[in-house]
C-alpha cells in the first residue's frame, strides 16, 4: 500500500494525529501507490576521498548545537554541496547524532516514490522499524515531535526531484516543525517552498556559492606543495574559487607538469572541464536557453537589453530568470540588478562551442555587440568587438577619438591595455594618440627604456611645431605634449629650468575643467621642480595637483601625491610632515586601491628612508623587503631607486658591515646600468665614499671617489643629468674625505659651498648634514667653541623632528662632539628638550641594549662618575679621597670638571642637577 494511502486511511494499528491527516489531504490525489524496490545506495552518503578538502569552517556554521530547522545549501553545479553534506553527515555520525541521507534524482519527481524514500529515510533517522507499509510518515513525524535528541535528515540534489507536490511535502514538514527534525537540503536553484518566515525567525541557515567557493587556504590544502604562491594566485584568478574547476585544474596541472605556468592553458574548452560543463550544466537546458547562452558568450557582461539585441529580440527576462533559477554559473554584477556575467571558465566553454556551431555567425554577433556598446557609451567594449568582427578600420576610428593618456592618469590602465591589444600593432605605432598611449604604458610598467625608445620614435614621426596641431588636431597634440612632460619625469636624463617653461605654458593654456590633464601635468611639473632644487615650488605644485585630481574625483591621481610630498618633507628635514603624508597615502591606497601592489611599494620606498632617518631600522627593512623585490616591475622614477638603494646600503653597514654594504651598492650600480638611471649611479658614488669612510677604509674611499668621478659630480660637469642632490651629496663626500685626510680647512671650504646650496634649495636635511660635518671639521682644527656652536645648531634643527641617523652615520667622533657640547654648555644650563635630545642620541650610539646610564657614562669619565656618586654621601674632599683611595688634588681636579659639565659652581647644585637629570643612578 502507498505510504500516502496508508497515511490517509490510518493503516497499521496506530491512528495518525488529526494534524497529520489534515496536512496529507492538502496534497490531493497522488494516484496509485508506488511498489518499487528501494535502492539502499540512495540512502547512504558518498564515500569521501582521502584528498577531499575539509570544509571545517562551513561545518562549524552548520554545527548541531546551532542548527535550526532548515539548513539550505544552494549553488550552481560544482560548488561542492554534496561533498560538504557528506562531511557534515560524517561529523554528526561520529558525534553520535541520529542522521539519515537521501540522494535524489529525476525519478523521484514521482511524488509516491519521493514520499516512500522520505518515509524510509525518516524511519532510519529515528531508528524506527523498516516497515514503510505500516509505519506512516505522519506517525514517524509524531515521533519526531516528542522529546528526544535531534534527528538530521539530509536531502541531496533536491532540484532533481523538485515538483509542486514534492515542494508541498517539504512545506508541510517545515510548517509543522517536529521539534527533533533538522532538515539539511542541497539544491541548485532557489527553493519553491517558502522560507521567508524561517529566515525572519532565525530558523534558517543559508549557504550559497559565495560561501562555498574555495578560499586560498582551501586551495593550499588541495594542491599541497605542487604550487607556489604565484601559481596559486594564477589558478584562483582563472577559477574564481569554483571548487570543481580547481579539482579539474589540479588534474590538468598534473598532466602538464612539464609546462611552465600551465594554468593559462586551463580554460573552459579544456577536455575535462568542457565535459563536466556539457554534462552537468548545458545538457539539461531547453534549446532556447542553450541558444541564448551561445549568442551571448561573446560578451563579458550581459545586460538584459544586450541579450535582446544579440538574439534579435528573442531573449526575454523570463529566459534569463530561468537560467538563473537553474543555477547556470551566471552571477549578478554588484550594483546592477539587470546586469550579469558568466563565470569566465563557463564563458570560455561557450565561446568554444560557438566557434564550432553553425547556428550563429560569430562576426555578425560581434558587430551587433559593438553597435550596442557604442550606443551605450561603452567605448572599450565597442572597440574590442569591432576588432573581433574584423572591422579594424572602425576599431581604429573609435580608438582614435579618445585620449587614452588621460585614461591612464585616471587609473584605467586595464581598459587601455584592452584597447591596444585589440588593435593591430602597426596601426597603434602609426597613430599619434595611440603611440603616445603605448609609450606612457611602458613608463607605468617600470620599463623606462622601452618607453624612451617609443618616445624617440614619436619625436621622429610626429615632430614638435605648429604643423603638429594642424595635422593631428588639438586633442592628439595635447596628448603628445603631455607625453613630453611625462618622458621628462620618468627618464633619468635631467632637465634644465628653461626646458620646463613650455610645460608651464601648456598648463596655463589648459582647460580649467580638464582635471585629469591638469592634474597629471602639475604632478609632472612638481617632480621636475624638485629635481631643479625648487622645493617650495615643488610642494605648492603637488598640492595644486591634489586639488585638481580631487576636483575631478580622480582618486587614482591623488594616491601618488602623498608619496611625492613625503619625499619633499624628508629632504626639508620635516619628518613629522613626512609621516603625515605617508599615513595619508597609505590610507588612500587601502581605501581605494588595495589591489594595486605598485602603489604600496612606491610609498614603502619613501617610508623606508623616513624610518631609517628616525633610526627605526626594523621598520625600514620591513618596508624595503617586498618593495625591493618588486621595484623593477612597478612604475618607478629615479628618486624611488635612489632612496631605496641609499637606505638599504646604509642599513647593511649598520647591521652587518662594509661587505654587505658594498654588495648593495654594487647591486644598485647594476640596476642603474640595466635600467638607464645615471643619477642613481652618480648618487651611489657619494654614498659609497661615505660608508667606506664610516668603516675606516680611507684608501678604498679615495679610490671609489676617483673611479666614480666624485669631483666632476661636485663641479656639476654632468649637468643637467645630475641635479642639485647629486652635486650636494658629492660636495659632502669631498668634505668627508678632507676630514679623514686631516685637512679640516679644505673640508670647511667645501662645506661653505654646501651650506649655501642647501639654503638656496631649502634642503633642511642637507643643512643638518653640513652642520654636523662642520662641527667635526672645526674640532679637527682645534676650534672647540666653533665646533660646539655648529653642533648645537644641528641639535636644535633636529630634536623636534627626531632626526637621528645624520648624527650616527658620521661615526664615533659625533659622540665625542656631543660630550663636548654638554661640557661646553653645562647640563644645568640646558633646556630640558635639548638635554633629552642629546641623551637620546648618546643612547642611540650605544645601540639597543643601552639605557639612561649611558648618558652619564658619555658625559663623565669613570673617575668623575665615582666622585659624583661620593658627593651624595657628603664629606670634604679629603674624606672623599680616602673613600676612593686617591689624593685630595685628584678629587679637586675631577670636581672642577664635574662642575663645568653640569654648569654649576656648588656641590649642592651639582647633586641637584645630577639627580634631576638621572645621572646618579639608584
Amino acid at each position: 500500500m502507498s505510504p500516502f494511502r496508508a497515511l490517509k486511511c490510518g493503516g497499521g494499528g496506530n491512528a495518525p494525529s488529526p494534524n497529520g491527516r489534515q496536512a496529507i489531504s492538502e496534497f490531493g490525489d497522488l494516484g496509485g501507490g508506488w511498489n518499487g524496490t528501494l535502492l539502499l545506495s540512495k540512502l547512504r552518503p558518498p564515500m569521501l576521498n582521502a584528498d577531499t578538502v575539509p570544509r571545517s569552517a562551513l561545518i562549524a556554521r552548520l554545527d548541531p548545537g546551532r542548527t535550526p530547522l532548515l539548513s539550505l545549501l544552494r549553488s550552481p553545479a560544482g560548488f561542492g554541496k554534496t561533498t560538504l553534506l557528506a562531511q557534515f553527515h560524517d561529523h554528526l555520525e561520529k558525534s553520535g547524532e541520529s542522521v539519515a541521507w537521501l540522494a535524489l534524482d529525476e525519478d523521484d519527481r514521482d511524488p509516491e516514490r519521493f514520499v516512500a524514500y522520505l518515509t524510509h529515510a525518516v524511519a532510519r533517522a529515528v531508528d524506527a522499524p523498516d516497515r514503510p507499509g505500516t509505519e506512516t510518515l505522519a506517525i514517524l513525524l509524531n515521533a519526531l515531535s516528542a522529546d528526544g535528541p535531534p534527528a538530521f535528515m539530509f536531502l541531496d540534489d533536491y532540484h532533481l526531484a523538485q515538483t509542486r507536490q514534492n515542494d508541498q511535502v517539504i512545506e508541510w514538514l517545515l510548517r509543522h516543525r517536529p521539534q527533533r527534525l533538522k532538515l539539511v537540503v542541497a539544491m541548485r536553484g532557489r527553493p519553491a517552498f517558502p522560507v521567508s518566515r524561517l529566515r525572519a525567525e532565525g530558523n534558517l541557515i543559508e549557504l550559497d556559492e559565495e560561501d562555498l567557493r574555495f578560499r586560498l587556504d582551501d586551495g593550499r590544502r588541495l594542491f599541497g606543495d605542487e604550487l607556489d604562491a604565484a601559481g596559486m594566485a594564477a589558478v584562483f584568478e582563472r577559477t574564481e574559487g569554483w571548487p570543481v574547476a580547481l579539482q579539474l585544474a589540479r588534474l590538468w596541472a598534473s598532466r602538464h607538469a612539464g609546462t611552465p605556468s600551465p594554468f593559462p592553458g586551463f580554460t573552459g574548452s579544456a577536455s575535462e572541464m568542457a565535459a563536466y560543463l556539457a554534462e552537468e550544466i548545458v545538457a539539461g537546458l531547453p534549446e532556447a536557453s542553450r541558444d541564448l547562452l551561445l549568442a551571448t558568450a561573446i560578451v563579458r557582461e550581459l545586460p538584459l537589453d544586450l541579450a535582446r539585441h544579440l538574439t534579435q529580440g528573442r531573449a526575454n527576462s523570463a529566459m534569463l530568470a530561468e537560467l538563473i533559477a537553474l543555477n547556470v554559473p551566471i552571477f549578478a554584477v554588484p550594483g546592477h540588478d539587470d546586469r550579469f556575467r558568466y563565470h569566465p571558465i563557463f564563458r570560455e566553454f561557450l565561446a568554444a562551442q560557438l566557434a564550432v556551431s553553425d547556428r550563429h555567425d560569430t562576426r555578425a554577433l560581434h558587430r551587433l555587440a559593438s553597435q550596442w556598446f557604442h550606443d551605450h557609451d561603452r567605448i572599450v567594449d565597442a572597440i574590442e568587438h569591432a576588432a573581433a568582427a574584423g572591422d579594424d578600420a572602425l576599431a581604429l576610428e573609435l580608438a582614435g577619438g579618445v585620449s587614452w593618456v588621460r585614461q591612464i592618469s585616471r587609473g584605467r590602465s586595464v581598459d587601455v591595455r584592452r584597447v591596444l591589444a585589440a588593435l593591430p600593432e602597426t596601426s597603434v605605432t602609426r597613430h599619434p594618440r595611440l603611440a603616445a598611449t603605448s609609450a606612457f604604458l611602458k613608463y607605468k610598467e617600470g620599463n623606462n627604456k622601452a618607453g624612451s625608445l617609443m618616445f624617440q620614435d614619436l619625436e621622429a614621426m610626429f615632430p614638435r611645431g605648429p604643423a603638429r596641431a594642424a595635422e593631428f588636431g588639438p586633442g592628439a597634440t595635447q596628448d603628445l605634449q603631455l607625453l613630453d612632460a611625462l618622458h621628462a619625469a620618468y627618464v633619468d636624463e635631467g632637465i634644465a629650468p628653461e626646458a620646463i617653461r613650455p610645460l608651464e605654458a601648456l598648463l596655463v593654456g589648459a582647460d580649467p575643467a580638464d582635471y585629469g590633464f591638469r592634474g597629471t601635468l602639475t604632478t609632472t611639473l612638481g617632480l621636475l621642480y624638485f629635481r631643479n632644487g625648487r622645493l617650495l615650488n615643488s610642494r605648492a605644485t603637488f598640492l595644486a595637483s591634489m586639488d585638481e585630481f580631487t576636483s575631478g574625483n580622480i582618486g587614482y591621481g591623488t594616491v601618488f601625491i602623498p608619496t611625492h610630498l613625503a619625499m619633499i618633507a624628508i629632504v626639508q628635514a620635516q619628518l613629522g610632515e613626512a609621516r603625515s603624508w605617508i599615513a595619508s597615502g597609505s590610507e588612500k591606497i587601502r581605501a581605494h586601491f588595495s589591489f594595486d601592489p605598485a602603489l604600496h611599494h612606491q610609498l614603502d620606498l619613501i617610508a623606508a628612508e623616513l624610518h631609517y632617518l628616525s633610526n627605526d631600522l626594523l621598520a625600514a627593512k620591513h618596508c624595503l623587503s617586498a618593495a625591493m623585490a618588486a621595484i623593477e616591475q612597478i612604475e618607478g622614477w629615479a628618486e624611488l631607486y635612489i632612496a631605496a638603494y641609499r637606505t638599504m646600503a646604509a642599513i647593511a653597514l649598520a647591521e652587518t658591515g662594509i661587505d654587505a654594504a658594498r654588495a648593495v651598492l654594487d647591486e644598485g650600480n647594476d640596476a642603474a646600468r640595466r635600467l638607464g638611471l645615471p643619477r642613481l649611479s652618480f648618487n651611489l658614488v657619494s654614498r659609497r665614499v661615505q660608508l667606506l669612510l664610516a668603516a675606516g677604509a680611507l684608501a678604498e674611499a679615495e679610490r671609489a671617489a676617483e673611479d666614480g668621478g666624485l669631483a666632476d659630480i661636485a663641479a656639476g660637469l654632468h649637468y643637467p643629468v645630475t641635479g642639485w642632490i647629486e652635486r650636494d651629496e658629492a660636495i659632502a663626500g669631498q668634505a668627508r674625505l678632507a676630514i679623514a685626510r686631516e685637512d679640516p680647512r679644505e673640508a670647511l671650504e667645501r662645506l661653505a659651498e654646501l651650506e649655501r646650496h642647501a639654503h638656496e634649495c631649502d634642503a633642511g636635511l642637507h643643512l643638518v648634514q653640513c652642520r654636523i660635518l662642520k662641527a667635526i671639521a672645526w674640532r679637527k682644527a682645534g676650534e672647540i667653541d666653533l665646533a660646539v656652536s655648529s653642533m648645537r645648531q644641528a641639535l636644535t634643527e633636529t630634536m623636534r623632528e627626531g632626526l637621528v641617523r645624520p648624527f650616527l652615520d658620521e661615526g664615533p667622533v659625533v659622540r665625542a662632539l656631543l660630550r663636548d657640547t654638554v661640557a661646553h654648555i653645562g647640563v644645568g644650563a640646558m633646556t630640558e628638550a635639548l638635554y633629552a635630545w642629546i641623551s637620546h642620541l648618546l643612547i642611540a650610539f650605544d645601540g639597543a641594549a643601552a639605557t639612561d646610564e649611558t648618558v652619564g657614562a658619555a658625559i663623565f669619565t669613570p673617575a668623575e662618575l665615582a666622585v659624583l656618586q661620593q658627593l651624595q654621601g657628603g664629606g670634604s674632599n679629603k674624606e672623599i679621597a680616602r673613600r676612593l683611595d686617591t689624593t685630595d688634588n685628584t678629587v679637586k681636579f675631577h670636581m672642577k670638571n664635574i662642575f663645568r659639565k653640569l654648569g654649576v659652581n656648588t656641590r649642592r647644585l651639582a647633586i641637584e642637577v645630577a639627580t634631576q637629570r638621572g645621572l646618579l643612578g639608584d
